[in-house]
């Protein structure tokens, strides 16, 4: 049996299918698996989507240059390009988080191979992804814009060494799109742009490269790129600055070292988690074939260096925003798109390190593909059931509820103070969904609307705040149903709702 198993993981780090290296085939086949049974299991259950993708469905019918809730656009583009193509349907929303996972888990495996490693290197660091939490679960479950910027950032690495390899204008004009689709993925992304440019300047092998004067070509199409996005995020400040307190920056009153000291403690701690998994797997592969990650190595390589020195001048860039900035909230996902890198680091160690380094490539393809499979039915388990509080949501009956708002009559907008209302996209595409931080909120409340909350008397203030700034109140009475709720009590679960008036102005005052 064991025999067995050491030949197939073999096959993985070596093999072919076909045309495609069995790493890359396998990679693929474990996406389109995942995209088929996940959306099999929400038409059986018959639920919904996560408040991440939810928001997207409240965006859906808009394509503007940028969004509320202080998140970059790409994201919400490829869901505009793919539903326009495909409908909108729980299953178009996992294809897409489905292939940008494997872009990322290509683009690693193929800018190790072009850096001169071995193909079992390469499907390491690509497996090797599956040991972060964040990839293996958050991922999958919940994230969105931060599965763009792990997908695009792992592109703009492999795009930046192919212009190592061939420094033509193509690639760099290849270089400046994928890098302004990085940022637009999410705006923490240039930190790790300005890693990889850091790194290979520092490197000589790769710094006639970054000298060229057809990087200017990657900076200008990386400008164009991104204008459209900077003047919409300049015309809207309220927009793309709607979520700064996540980062815990205004505390006026605080000591300013000690706020600097705790914005350092946070980031450690958010490195500490995003890679104590994988830091453990690779450290037991290492130990279990009595190697030393950190010993010195014997030659020089150009391409250990350069990912190496990435993340070291990205976690130097970190410290340094962290110090300037005065940010004191730091959550461990917001690194992924600098962090990836780490299990292909650990396995190009491992390569350089001499021959029982095959075996600590073995392992963490072995130990990456056991977590992939064991994560699959608590993904099917996660897409059926959600979590707790708002994301309980994906188990509600929205055609009932639905029905239970247009009692009264007809039904245009629907509000809510969370996300999660976007589901309503899926019963009826003609709505119009908004929470507080829709940009033009203002234009897009068309009558007749509906306020909805969850399982409390009283709405969110905020929501409130918002439509007496549009000139809306409330209409009648609060009503409150019991939706029924897939997996739930025969309760249900509390929603209340009201509709909604336009305020008439005062008639001016009669003449004298």
């Amino acid at each position: 049996m064991m025999k067995k198993l050491t030949e197939w993981v073999e096959w993985i780090g070596e093999g072919k299918l076909g045309p495609l290296d069995a790493a890359i085939a396998l990679a693929a086949l474990y996406c389109a698996f995942q995209v088929l049974t996940s959306s099999l299991v929400s038409h059986l259950a018959g639920t919904s989507v996560s408040i991440d993708d939810a928001e997207q469905l409240i965006y859906l019918p808009y394509l503007w240059a940028g969004y509320g809730g202080s998140q970059p656009p790409l994201y919400t583009w490829i869901v505009w390009t793919a539903t326009h193509l495909l409908g909108t349907s729980v299953m178009t929303l996992k294809i897409i988080k489905y292939a940008l996972i494997f872009l990322a888990l290509f683009s690693v495996n193929r800018a190790v191979r072009r850096l001169g490693f071995s193909s079992t290197t390469a499907a390491a660091a690509s497996f090797g992804l599956m040991t972060i939490a964040q990839i293996l679960w958050e991922s999958q479950h919940t994230l969105t814009h931060s599965v763009a910027a792990l997908a695009f950032s792992a592109l703009a690495l492999l795009t930046l060494v192919r212009l190592f390899k061939s420094p033509r204008p193509l690639n760099y004009a290849l270089f400046g799109l994928v890098a302004a689709l990085a940022i637009l993925a999410k705006f923490n992304d240039i930190i790790f742009l300005f890693a990889m440019l850091a790194a290979g300047l520092s490197i000589r092998e790769f710094r006639p490269a970054i000298l060229s004067r057809w990087l200017l070509l990657s900076g200008v199409i990386v400008f164009l790129g991104l204008t459209p996005t900077v003047l919409w995020s300049y015309q809207h400040p309220e927009a793309i600055l709607a979520r700064v307190y996540k980062f815990g920056i205004d505390q006026p009153h605080q000591d300013f070292f000690f706020v600097r000291a705790n914005g350092l403690r946070e980031l450690a701690e958010a490195i500490f988690n995003f890679s104590v998994l994988t830091a453990v797997i690779c450290g037991a592969s290492f130990a279990a074939e009595r190697l030393n990650p950190t010993a010195r190595l014997s030659g020089s390589n150009p391409g250990e260096k350069f990912v190496g020195r990435t993340l070291a001048f990205g976690l130097a860039a970190l410290m340094l925003l962290v110090l300037v900035s005065g940010t004191t909230t730091i959550r461990d996902r917001w690194l992924m798109p600098l962090l990836f890198l780490l299990p292909a680091y650990a396995a190009i160690r491992a390569q350089l390190l001499g021959p029982r380094g095959k075996e600590v490539r073995y392992h963490i393809i072995s130990v990456g593909l056991t977590l992939a499979v064991l994560a699959i039915p608590v993904t099917w388990y996660a897409q059926a059931m959600g979590g707790k509080g708002k994301s309980r949501t994906v188990r509600l009956d929205y055609l009932a509820l639905l029905s239970d708002l247009q009692a009264d009559g007809p039904v245009g907008t629907i509000l809510a103070s969370s996300s999660w209302i976007g589901n309503f996209r899926l019963v009826d595409d003609n709505l119009v969904l908004l929470n507080r931080e829709v940009p033009k909120f203002d234009a897009l409340l068309r009558q007749p609307a509906v306020l909805v909350w969850l399982d409390t008397d009283e709405p969110e203030t905020e929501i409130l705040d918002r439509l007496r700034q549009t000139g809306y109140s409330e209409a009648g009475q609060v009503k409150t149903v019991a939706v029924p709720e897939r997996f739930g009590g025969a309760e249900g679960r509390r929603v209340s709702f009201v509709r909604l008036k336009k305020q008439q102005p005062a008639n001016p005052a009669a003449p004298d």
